[in-house]
């Protein structure tokens, strides 16, 4: 496990460094998972967001969160807890 960590802490540097996301921070999902969370502007609007990566990523698709879950409207393919459903 520690394996990973050090993974997801080299992913929160990198996405640090290249300018990625505004306020890059790890947090906790409601499902206990860490993910890597910042702001990024869309639309003209700042927007919150979680993308939580498995290290096997060319196994899985990524999670990626809209925070809050509505702010940029009605979007279909947006669940109740703001995922944004990929597949």
């Amino acid at each position: 496990m520690s394996d990973i960590n050090v993974w997801r802490s080299k992913l929160l540097r990198d996405i640090e460094q290249a300018g990625l996301l505004r306020q890059p921070r790890q947090i906790k999902l409601n499902s206990g998972e860490l993910a890597v969370a910042g702001r990024v502007d869309i639309a003209g609007h700042s927007v919150g967001i979680a993308v939580n990566v498995d290290p096997m990523w060319n196994n899985h698709l990524p999670k990626v969160f809209l925070h809050p879950k509505d702010a940029l409207g009605f979007i279909p393919h947006i669940d109740s807890e703001g995922r944004y459903l990929l597949s």
